[in-house]
């Protein structure tokens, strides 16, 4: 089987979020579940995903491989840059200068690039032009990711069709709340006909919706978790597209991301101050001891360190976490926040730092050698988000036997399971409501066990250290949704 996938971002090249954690990950576990699997991956070669190429010593191939496409009434041309990397994946760099060679991915300081729609219609363009000499044929499947390839489905049932007979596509949804609106005039531009300007594909009030037409066009749509899944399909959920969704129900599944081995390997994490495993959490009491002396803080027996490593961005759910910091002294608790994004929040943070100086340590930055010692070195990881489609931190504090506390939301809800409802299988403790109480009393809950309950703690930090958090878990479920569109 032959499998393109075309995304807008993939780590370690280019990433916002978890959707490059995704494509970064996906393709070499699906080679090593199947290693006759022929992968290829499609990526817009961005000006951070040159210098991403220099500073690891990757030298991308320079192919004869050109596409070409009329777009707005201009003929754009671009070169695809190949690399195959260990796991046997092809990387496909798209190469535009004048569509990629910016400084960020979507936009700037100013908001979105104007010319969006026609940066990412490029991309799945040269996916369907390229993709045959790449994998030496045609792809039996396209995997596509967000509304940025949405259009390519739509390519593959209308003009693309004759060249493709028997290819299916999947589109996965990462995040539900971005979906590429734009006017009308729009699909004409990037050479899709009007009859796909119809409320059952990619009309969307008067508008044209990339991501709906990509749902509306494609063989399967998934996203990143079951419960996520489940919340698509309500009004509070479904962001507009819940009936549209609903309505495909049978052709919609939720499956749950995985982490890399970097991501899960408090064994043999460079960055920790110390090894250690499932069987021997001596070293974590290490991490934890080196993490407090690195943001100076301090604390008495029985006072937990809690983490967050977040965006700061209102789905998140860090005003609830600054609503509390005022109660740590109560709690009897230690507070260290890694993360970025607004600048409200930011001085926010940084100005109860300055109240509660030895109660909270705050760093804003990007920093991904420092999260992975909050992750090692905390006792309890926070991570109240408004919604969450899959999360990867709490996994991650999971792995490294650092218990969370979660808004029971999309994937957290799938991923920590608490012990009045799990009992001995728990991993974490929920909460429901977005309200800093909430928050409040499930810490405590939290707190009160980590204090009192030894026992039941270090269960819950060897059920979460053993959890199977891999992509190849993920890549199986992958792998069947494929045959199942192909039979």
């Amino acid at each position: 089987m032959r499998v393109a996938f075309v995304s807008a971002e993939a780590a370690p090249w280019a990433k916002t979020g978890g959707l490059g954690d995704v494509v970064g990950a996906l393709p070499a576990a699906l080679r090593r579940v199947d290693p006759e699997l022929e992968v290829c991956v499609f990526l817009p070669l961005y000006a951070r995903v040159r210098e991403a190429l220099r500073e690891r010593g990757v030298e991308a191939e320079a192919t004869d491989i050109e596409v070409a496409a009329r777009l707005f009434g201009r003929a754009e041309l671009g070169r695809i840059q190949r690399w195959v990397d260990d796991a046997g994946v092809v990387w496909a760099f798209l190469e535009h200068h004048g569509f990629y060679h910016r400084p960020g991915i979507y936009g700037d300081e100013g908001g979105a690039y104007f010319d969006s729609a026609a940066r990412f219609a490029f991309l799945c363009r040269a996916a369907l032009d390229a993709a045959p000499r790449l994998l030496g044929g045609p792809p039996h499947v396209f995997h596509c990711h967000d509304w940025h390839t949405g259009p390519l489905p739509m390519y593959l049932r209308t003009r693309y069709r004759p060249a493709y007979p028997r290819a299916r596509s999947v589109l996965t949804i990462h995040n539900l709340a971005y979906q590429g609106i734009y006017e009308r005039e729009v699909l004409g531009g990037i050479g899709l006909p009007g009859s796909l300007f119809d409320p059952e594909l990619a009309e969307f009030y008067g508008h044209v919706n990339f991501l709906k037409g990509g749902i509306g066009c494609a063989d399967a749509t998934n996203t990143v978790s079951p419960s996520y899944a489940r919340e698509m399909l309500t009004r509070e959920g479904g962001v507009g597209l819940d009936g549209f969704l609903r309505a495909r129900a049978r052709h919609f599944h939720g499956i749950l991301n995985g982490l890399a081995p970097a991501q899960r390997s408090p064994g043999n994490d460079p960055h920790i101050a110390a090894q250690y495993d499932a069987g021997d959490l001596s070293g974590k009491h290490r991490c934890r001891q080196a993490l407090l002396a690195e943001v100076g803080l301090r604390t008495n027996y029985g006072e937990p360190v809690l983490g967050v490593v977040s965006r700061f961005v209102a789905q998140k759910g860090l005003d609830l976490v600054a609503d509390i910091v005022p109660a740590l002294p109560r709690l009897g608790a230690r507070l260290v926040v890694l993360g970025s994004g607004s600048p409200t929040l930011e001085a926010r943070f940084h100005a109860l730092a300055r109240d509660f100086p030895e109660h909270l340590a705050v760093r804003t930055a990007f920093d991904p050698a420092f999260a992975q010692r909050i992750f090692a070195g905390a006792d309890i990881f926070l991570v109240p988000s408004r919604f969450e489609p899959c999360g990867l931190t709490q996994m991650q504090a999971m792995a490294y036997g650092t218990v969370p506390v979660v808004r029971a939301v999309g994937g957290l809800k799938d991923t920590v399971l608490d012990p009045h409802v799990a009992g001995s299988a728990a991993t974490g403790f929920l909460f429901f409501d977005v309200d800093p109480r909430a928050l409040y009393q499930a810490l405590a809950r939290a707190v009160g066990s980590y204090r009192n309950a030894p026992r039941l703690w270090r269960r819950l930090q060897r059920n979460g250290m053993l959890r199977d958090a891999s992509w190849e878990r993920s890549a199986r479920r992958y792998r069947g949704l494929y045959e199942a569109i192909l039979s």
